[in-house]
C-alpha cells in the first residue's frame, strides 16, 4: 500500500487521516478498474460511462479534500 505524504504546503496528517487517504485511494482504484471492465461491454453507453467516471473522480477528490482540509483554494 502506497503511503501518501503531506506536501510542504499542507499540514501533517494524523495516522487516521493517512489511513483514510489510503483507503480512498484504494477504493478509487477499485472503482476505476470496475468502470474499465464496464467499458469493455458493448451494451454500455460510453457517454453515460464517461459521465459516471468524471463524477466519481470528482467525488473521490472531494472526499480526499474533506480529509486533508487544505488551507489553500
Amino acid at each position: 500500500m502506497q503511503v501518501i505524504k503531506a506536501q510542504s504546503s499542507h499540514r501533517q496528517f494524523t495516522d487516521a487521516e493517512l489511513a483514510a487517504m489510503e483507503e480512498l485511494t484504494d477504493l478509487g482504484n477499485l472503482v476505476g478498474d470496475y468502470l474499465d471492465g464496464l467499458a469493455e461491454n458493448p451494451d454500455i453507453d460510453p457517454r453515460w460511462l464517461a459521465i459516471a467516471r468524471t463524477n466519481l473522480q470528482q467525488g473521490f477528490m472531494a472526499a480526499k479534500r474533506a480529509v486533508a482540509k487544505p488551507a489553500v483554494f
